[in-house]
């Protein structure tokens, strides 16, 4: 953008302090989520916050276009919990409760 002369731009700053660490709220049903850690971390550990009101998590691979297999909290086997969640994966997550998910990576 361009003017010929000078514009007062006036900013509005939000007076509520940004939660440390980032929080995403979590609705029952579906809801998408990632995680921001730099290593994978088991399922479990990742939704801990949660683990009263999460059900089950499944992703997209892209590469192989099909669903991996789901998360099932307190799952085993191949549904287990224990499952790794990746960074930068996108997640669909089915909770039962409203919840706030923290981030736990930086």
């Amino acid at each position: 953008m361009q003017v010929e002369e000078p514009v007062t731009i006036p900013l509005a700053f939000d007076p509520e302090p940004v939660l440390i660490p980032p929080t995403k709220q979590l609705y029952p049903g579906w809801n998408a989520i990632g995680f921001t850690d730099l290593e994978p971390l088991p399922a479990k550990t990742t939704l801990l916050a949660v683990q009263d009101i999460w059900t089950f998590m499944f992703s997209f691979n892209a590469a192989e276009q099909k669903y991996n297999a789901s998360i099932i909290n307190g799952g085993t086997g191949s549904h287990s919990d224990s499952q790794l969640m990746y960074p930068g994966q996108g997640y669909w997550l089915f909770v039962t409760d409203e919840g706030m998910l923290p981030a736990i990576g930086a």
